[in-house]
């Protein structure tokens, strides 16, 4: 049976930021849906949720922290990290009580240790890839660099 990579979310208003995350997330073997707003990812998440959620917390209309309040509303299955270029320490507060897995003030990119990182993935003990991000719900991505 093919191992089906995982699947990631990058909720961002900023286009660079999306093509950036979305382009290294690839190169790793990731598939990664985009999105410009939280309001578009939410009407997809609720029928087709991803493995793995990379939210800015200032967009338009709504912001990431809505948007989390929104999905734990439905119980999400899959860890929410928070990413922001502005974020202080009462909005990561906010974030982690909301349902945030971890809050990043910077849009740093993981690093291939965060890579090879992870708990087991919801999809069961047969799978064998890793989320992309430190502490994620993906499982081991092998021996693969």
């Amino acid at each position: 049976m093919k191992d089906e990579a995982l699947q990631i979310a990058i909720v961002d208003d900023d286009p660079a930021v999306r093509d950036a995350l979305g382009t290294i997330f690839e190169l790793e073997g990731f598939r990664v849906r985009s999105y410009a707003d939280g309001d578009r990812f939410l009407a997809e998440a609720q029928h087709d949720p991803t493995d793995c959620v990379l939210l800015d917390v200032h967009m338009p209309k709504r912001s990431g922290i809505e948007i989390l309040e929104a999905l734990s509303g439905f119980a999400y299955p899959a860890p929410i990290f928070i990413i922001s270029g502005q974020g202080d320490i009462p909005m990561a507060v906010s974030a982690i009580k909301a349902g945030a897995h971890d809050f990043s003030r910077n849009r740093s990119t993981p690093t291939r240790s965060s890579l090879a990182s992870g708990r087991p993935s919801r999809r069961g003990a047969g799978a064998s890839r890793r989320c992309p991000v430190r502490g994620c719900a993906g499982t081991s991505r092998g021996s693969n660099p």
